[in-house]
């Protein structure tokens, strides 16, 4: 527990890098090529959470500034996906989960009921995150177990069923997300897309985000230009929006332009350091399962290294705090999560095919839950919070979050299991 608890408190970019090693071993890579591969991969993630977190900082101060420049007051505080992933971590919960989580796989792998190999150990706080909802609703160690082995199950279907989608359209090969406030998205997103096509009128709009060979990602940019340059105006309009003065605008501009650039550049040092590992987990299992294929599930941030998602996700900043004003029922004001929202609306863009309209639209009917979503576990979650010792800020009515309200799944498990 405490080796377990010490490696977490590292973070993915040093855990992922170890597990990347001990399976490129597993698969009979050399154990050169095994460390060369897991060094790149946490390389890769460094870069990218240098990046994310360039994104988190210039958009959450400058969200703060436009919340207080119109006087948006809610209730509920956004506290941001560290804190609540801090707060899943200190339950009870943990170790148990963790066995829970390997097992499950290791048997579903077995049987063949999955060709995915979960190895996103950081992210099973999200899985830990389903059990505490219904261990502080019911008291019942047992019914939180349950409740978390479902979500487990469903997460690695899932994720199987994104592995072909994600082949195509991100070009990455023998990869796939299981990552579930992502990916817990994908069958309401293809449903939104779905009902769209059955709207006359409506499903004739067709905005491009893409034109020519690169599908995903250069459509929008045939209006603004490339992925740069899209930071860059969204970044000037956001820094408007906020009162920035003109230097202001300018830097928040020309970061938010840094962005749209690096990101897909760091994605790709984390694909060239699973390219290896990939090819030998195929060779492993062609050789003794013929015809088998395995994916290997990883975190979805990735997926914000395509600029289609990126420049929809962040659209939607100033979208989201319109709607936290204008939705009926929600309570919570964006903040701490609003640099993360292209990696919360991965699954509701990625079934728009390039449609911006449709991007969009279903961008907004997903925001809006997770709006609601994330208000109704305000009152659970700023009681866990207590109970687990996180100091609520005083004249703060209650704490929730936009990466809470993304877990979907574990709203319907915990309704189901508040039931009993």
């Amino acid at each position: 527990m405490g080796i377990i608890k010490a490696l977490l408190d590292m973070g993915a970019v040093v855990v992922l890098p170890i597990i990347i090693f001990l399976i490129g071993v597993f698969f009979r890579l050399r154990v050169k090529d095994a460390f060369k591969s897991g060094l790149t991969i946490g390389i890769g993630f460094v870069g990218v959470n240098l990046v994310i977190g360039m994104l988190v900082g210039n958009l959450g101060t400058a969200t703060q500034k436009m919340s207080e420049r119109f006087n948006l007051n809610l209730t509920t505080m956004d506290v941001g996906w560290p804190v609540e992933s801090a707060i899943s971590f200190a339950t009870p919960l943990v170790i148990w989960v963790f066995i829970l989580a390997l097992v499950i796989n290791l048997i579903m792998l077995t049987m063949n009921w999955t060709n995915v190999m979960n190895v996103d150990l950081w992210n099973f706080w999200h899985f830990i995150f389903t059990g505490a909802l219904v261990y502080y609703t019911t008291h019942s160690m047992v019914l939180a177990l349950i409740a978390t082995a479902i979500s487990i199950v469903i997460i690695i279907k899932l994720a199987d069923w994104a592995a072909p989608i994600i082949s195509k359209y991100f070009g990455m090969e023998g990869v796939t997300f299981a990552h579930m406030e992502s990916i817990n998205w994908l069958p309401i997103g293809y449903g939104i897309n779905k009902l769209i096509d059955m709207i006359p009128g409506i499903n004739k709009i067709d905005i491009r985000m893409n034109s020519g060979e690169n599908k995903n990602t250069n459509s929008l940019m045939s209006i603004f230009g490339d992925p740069a340059i899209m930071g860059l105006i969204l970044g000037a309009i956001i820094g408007a929006l906020a009162g920035y003065g003109w230097k202001e605008v300018l830097m928040l501009a020309m970061n938010l332009a840094a962005v749209m650039f690096l990101m897909p550049r760091m994605v790709k040092i984390l694909m060239e350091g699973l390219i290896p590992l990939s090819e030998a987990a195929q060779e492993f299992m062609n050789a003794r399962f013929p015809g088998r294929k395995v994916y290997i599930g990883l975190d979805g941030a990735i997926a914000i290294g395509d600029p289609g998602i990126m420049s929809v996700g962040v659209i939607m900043v100033p979208i989201s705090l319109l709607l936290a004003v204008i939705l009926p029922g929600n309570t919570m004001l964006p903040f701490a999560d609003l640099g993360i929202i292209p990696i919360l609306l991965t699954w509701a863009i990625i079934p728009s095919k390039g449609n911006l309209f449709r991007a969009l639209v279903s961008s907004i009917i997903v925001m809006s839950l997770i709006l609601l979503i994330g208000s109704a576990m305000a009152p659970l979650l700023t009681t866990i919070a207590k109970e687990v010792g996180f100091a609520i800020p005083e004249g703060v009515g209650s704490v929730s979050s936009l990466d809470a309200g993304s877990h979907v799944l574990s709203y319907v498990i915990w309704k189901i299991f508040s039931l009993f």
